[in-house]
């Protein structure tokens, strides 16, 4: 049976599972879900606003690249600090989704394809 959570009121767009954890990118930020406690948490200790994830992929040593949403570009997730470092084209063009990244692919060790 599966509960409901409410302290998730948000859109879920992408779910990734890594080390027993269960991530969410939500349109309201990243949250882990560990199923043996059955506890959710908002994930990024350093941010001060929401971010808009669209795809979520673990790279070879375990941390979390999250594909945003509204222009923001990429965001790098350490789960062992719990802080992000966010990728962003600085000269934008003057419309908003200049730097959203909807999708990317781990092509090979080296390459990552983004779209």
């Amino acid at each position: 049976m599966v509960k409901p959570f409410p302290e998730l009121r948000c859109t879920v767009r992408k779910i990734a599972e890594h080390n027993g954890f269960i991530y969410l990118g939500t349109n309201r930020g990243l949250f882990r879900f560990r199923e043996d406690n059955k506890g959710l948490e908002r994930l990024g200790s350093n941010l001060t606003e929401e971010l808009v994830i669209n795809n979520l992929l673990f790279d070879e040593t375990g941390n979390l690249w999250c594909a945003l949403d509204h222009g923001r570009g990429m965001a790098l997730y350490n789960p062992l600090t719990d802080r992000y470092d966010i990728f962003q084209d600085t000269n934008q063009l003057p419309f908003s989704n200049y730097n959203t990244v909807r999708t990317f692919f781990h092509a090979s060790e080296d390459i990552a394809l983004l779209a």
